[in-house]
């Protein structure tokens, strides 16, 4: 059963004031531990998209994808 080792929230707003909450996570499952970065807008999402990066890339590379989909109404995990 995964554990939640760390989170932490913050909000962000694009220049037409939609508010996004963005938001880090760290899991546990076992001996493996992952981390994952997610944008939801304000509201009910329209979808939830979730983007997945390659070997040597992180998620740090979806850092400006992320709140631009939430602010477009989905909720982005990546």
């Amino acid at each position: 059963m995964p554990n939640e080792r760390y989170s932490e929230e913050y909000e962000t707003c694009d220049r037409v004031n939609n508010a996004v909450t963005n938001s880090e996570h760290g899991i546990q499952a076992g001996k493996f531990e992952w981390f994952y970065r997610q944008a939801k807008p304000v509201g009910e999402p329209r979808a939830v998209v979730v983007l997945l990066h390659g070997l040597v890339c992180q998620s740090y590379g979806w850092r400006n994808v992320l709140p631009a989909l939430a602010q477009h109404g989905f909720w982005a995990i990546g």
